[in-house]
């Protein structure tokens, strides 16, 4: 095979590889729960439901969930002594998130509210007024089982859950406290794929019809050479 056919076989074989079925990372989202969990007393159990991946767009590799929690607490502390007392009082709040399948547990959100000091004289109560607190957890999928649970043509449900305790640090006395919490949550969910790009009908011309023109010359460039 003479030179110029050997280039032009060349540029045929490129155009091929290039204009042929390419695959491409791609991402899409974030999507935010469309059932948020509004700031509701707790303890609370609740569901966050998201749009599963569409797998017309490609092949799902991953999955990150980002999660962000609000909660409003009042802490109530009473000296139930004879003597006075004096202390620190918090409310801690644990948000649990997990799949329905039981395929997946986000890592907790461990929130203690800000401290509430305190000086009591003995029978004095007293309220901390609202404390606030706010946190955020992300963590990125890759399972199989995860995957395949996020794509579909729905939705997708995770499970919330809260647990909620009032703890003090206290010198003297004998007191006693109690907290009022509410909570909220919600979540974005970012899909990572393989997106499968179809080359468009000029493309695929151009990639088919230079390896015929070059066919249909070769007669033409061997009778010359």
């Amino acid at each position: 095979m003479k030179r110029t056919e050997s280039s032009l076989l060349r540029v045929a074989v490129v155009l091929l590889a290039v204009c042929g079925t390419n695959a491409m990372a791609a991402t899409t989202g974030p999507f935010t729960t469309s059932t948020p969990i509004p700031l509701s007393p707790t303890d609370l159990s609740g569901t966050l439901v998201l749009p599963q991946f569409d797998p017309a767009l490609g092949i799902l590799t991953a999955v990150q969930l980002d999660l962000s929690t609000t909660f409003i607490t009042t802490l109530s502390v009473q000296n139930n002594s004879a003597s006075s007392s004096s202390g620190t009082a918090k409310t801690q709040v644990q948000f649990t998130v997990q799949d329905m399948g039981n395929h997946f547990t986000v890592p907790a959100m461990d929130l203690l509210s800000p401290g509430f000091g305190y000086q009591l004289a003995p029978g004095q109560s007293v309220e901390s007024g609202e404390l606030t607190k706010n946190s955020s957890v992300s963590q990125v999928f890759s399972a199989g089982s995860v995957l395949a649970e996020f794509t579909g043509p729905g939705e997708i449900g995770l499970s919330a859950n809260t647990a909620t305790l009032a703890f003090r640090a206290n010198t003297g006395g004998n007191t006693f406290s109690t907290q009022v919490t509410d909570a909220s949550l919600t979540c974005d969910v970012i899909y990572t794929y393989t997106a499968t790009v179809i080359p468009e009908p000029a493309t695929l011309g151009l990639a088919f019809g230079l390896p015929a023109l070059f066919l249909g010359a070769m007669p033409f460039l061997r009778r010359k050479s």
